[in-house]
């Protein structure tokens, strides 16, 4: 059994609804009332209805097809009154959602706004959010990290007390926000990765050192030269998962930009609205310009110097300080990286002799991390693979 499933949940305020036709909702009820009205998932109509409904895919907007299925459907017991209180009701439905995504989009109703509003309809209505399937699956989700990177155990504890925390109360995976504050080239983003593929959820990484300003976090008004949604929106509807992880890499690096109006386009501030649970219920979207319920994305946060990280950036994440590896943490990713690539032994072996050996002599100038290690590795690979010389 999976160590995670899945709820819904609300994504936009006011609400986005679907724009599905008359026939289509139609058959939807008809189905529904079909069911309940048949003695059990064995009966002879549920299993004439699951028959029928394989061979009506792709037709919901056929008229032609709706006639037939309505004739199918009253072969099945609905009677002329019961089609009469359907179609009613598929009425009523759809002027609800047309009155609906007349508040929510009506700013853009025109032309040039169709592929935005198209965007909007891919998310209308509940849309998945993963949950943790119950305690123990959060224990072993865990221990699956931990093994993975054990030298992250203060990380990965934050994350088992929220997972159990979730599993708990029923709710959407959130982790976070965490700030992972530690020297360069211990992990710390790739323990992140490690964590949105543990929780099979979907991810998107924002280089804060890249000098990004608050136009990644949260997109850009509509009329800005290069505008578009921020890029934790944008991972959302891509994946059409309303709790991605969110990876903000040394957001101690980060600095202010000045648009050429002269306004203020700070990244850490940009954080606070999303970071903060009340404020990211109903996030504004500056590019669809509608409210986002982004309070269920889990947060991870990397920085080599915490001391140039905002005091109020700091005061909504939870702060995990690590430390250097040790020689036996850098050999044991050693191992686990050969086994991993499929070098022989004597590779994996001398690649742990030259850990030990820079480690003990001192002969240099800088600490050890885990991107030596790598490359290191890539070297035995590289020698490995190399043909052989007559």
């Amino acid at each position: 059994m999976s160590a995670t499933s899945e709820t819904k949940i609300r994504l936009f305020h006011p609400p986005v609804c679907s724009e599905s036709g008359i026939n289509a909702i139609c058959r939807r009820l008809a189905r529904h009332l079909i069911r309940l009205r048949s003695e059990g998932p064995e009966s002879p109509v549920q299993a004439d209805l699951d028959d029928f409904e394989a061979n009506m895919d792709g037709h919901e907007a056929d008229m032609e097809g709706f006639e037939a299925f309505e004739a199918d459907m009253r072969g099945l017991g609905l009677e002329q009154l019961d089609w009469q209180r359907i179609r009613h009701r598929a009425k009523r439905i759809v002027a609800r959602r047309r009155s609906a995504n007349q508040t929510s989009l009506r700013h853009l109703a025109k032309e040039r706004d169709k592929c935005d509003r198209a965007a909007l309809l891919q998310l209308a209505g509940m849309i998945p959010a993963k949950t943790i399937a119950d305690e123990a699956s959060a224990d072993e989700l865990a221990a699956a990290l931990h093994a993975e990177f054990p030298w992250m155990g203060t990380a990965t504890t934050a994350v088992w007390h929220a997972l159990r925390r979730c599993a708990r109360r029923g709710q959407p995976i959130s982790v976070g926000p965490l700030l992972l504050h530690g020297p360069p080239g211990i992990g710390k983003t790739a323990w992140a990765h490690g964590l949105a593929k543990a929780l099979d959820l979907p991810h998107c990484v924002i280089d804060a050192g890249q000098g990004l300003s608050s136009m990644a976090l949260a997109g850009t008004e509509r009329g800005w030269s290069g505008e578009m949604p921020g890029r934790p929106l944008q991972t959302m509807m891509s994946s059409r998962i309303a709790n991605p992880v969110i990876v903000v890499d040394e957001v101690d690096k980060v600095g202010v930009k000045r648009s050429t109006s002269g306004n203020s386009l700070a990244f850490q501030p940009a954080l606070l609205g999303l970071l903060e649970p009340g404020s990211a219920r109903r996030w504004t979207c500056p590019y669809y310009r509608i409210g986002v319920d982004m309070r269920h994305l889990s947060w991870v946060l990397t920085a080599n110097e915490i001391c140039f990280v905002s005091e109020p950036v700091r005061s909504r994440c939870e702060v995990v300080r690590l430390g250097d590896l040790s020689v036996e943490e850098l050999s044991g990713f050693a191992r686990r990286q050969a086994i991993r690539r499929g070098l022989p032994m004597a590779a994996a072996d001398a690649v742990q002799c030259a850990i030990e050996r820079t480690s003990t002599t001192g002969c240099r100038q800088r600490r050890l991390s885990l991107r030596d290690v790598s490359r290191m590795l890539g070297r035995a690979e590289e020698l490995v693979e190399r043909p052989a010389m007559h």
